[in-house]
């Protein structure tokens, strides 16, 4: 798959996901700005993760430090 490819698929989940978030927020009375959205990447690759983001996507988790190290520095 191409990285323009991948980046369509994920434009897309994250469109959806800012669209449940705002439904949620509207409903609970908070603003979306209030919701920080953590993009958990274990088994994902380090290309994957930089296509997120160029997506805007800022937070990340991981369950090893090093390998978050590992594909932020990959990533760059």
């Amino acid at each position: 798959m191409t990285n323009e490819e991948i980046l369509e698929i994920l434009q897309t989940r994250l469109d959806a996901i800012n669209k449940t978030i705002a439904q949620s927020c509207e409903r609970s009375g908070r603003t979306p700005d209030q919701v920080l959205v953590v993009a958990v990447t274990k088994t994902v690759p380090a290309r994957v993760v930089k296509l997120l983001h160029q997506l805007g996507v800022k937070h990340f988790g991981e369950s090893r430090p090093q390998v978050l190290i590992q594909k932020a520095v990959a990533a760059e």
